[in-house]
């Protein structure tokens, strides 16, 4: 782990389905820079973001900046995946994401489309939501139901903003299949 590196674990998020999209939340289901995971193992996940706080001074000002380095999602109640995920063992490149909206993140089942007026009002929404406690020793993080079945989504923002970013997967045997129980976008190596 990089020095200074802290770890916000945010929250959880159920999975219900068996398939999850890694995307930037802004993107349709037609934009080519997503990655969908088709052997999700259904679940609750602990979603964690490890971020570094560097202080950026002005001649006016001096104030904390939280860079997102990574976001993790990884089943809680499966003893070895959590054991590999704190060992930082394990992980397997599984694609690689684009970003344009400044933020990424993982959408159980497919991750709605948004029209101007949705995404305007999902916008809002991060801007002023209250679910998760925001202050400026953490960076921002969110976890929302939409009305797709597959659960909840979380997203954050990614790392130094727009650009390209590896997705990493822990795969793991449960009931003698090979399923994804973790994944993590590096949005600095």
């Amino acid at each position: 782990m990089k020095k200074g590196m802290k770890i916000w674990q945010i929250g959880e998020i159920h999975i219900n389905t068996n398939h999850l999209d890694v995307t930037d939340p802004g993107y349709d289901d037609d934009v080519w820079c997503r990655l969908h995971i088709k052997d999700m193992q259904p679940g609750t996940y602990n979603c964690v973001v490890k971020y570094l706080q560097e202080e950026m001074k002005t001649k006016q000002l001096c104030k904390k900046v939280n860079t997102v380095v990574k976001a993790t999602i990884y089943l809680a109640n499966e003893g070895e995946t959590v054991q590999r995920v704190e060992a930082g063992r394990s992980w397997r490149l599984a694609g690689v994401i684009g970003v344009d909206s400044g933020q990424a993140g993982f959408f159980p089942g497919h991750k709605p489309n948004f029209n101007d007026d949705e995404w305007e009002k999902l916008v809002d929404w991060m801007y002023n939501q209250k679910d998760i406690p925001q202050d400026e020793d953490k960076p921002n993080g969110y976890i929302r139901k939409f009305d797709e079945p597959g659960g909840e989504s979380f997203w954050t923002a990614s790392g130094y903003g727009d650009g390209a970013y590896p997705v990493y997967a822990i795969h793991t045997i449960i009931n003698k299949k090979r399923m994804c129980t973790a994944l993590e976008i590096r949005f600095m190596e």
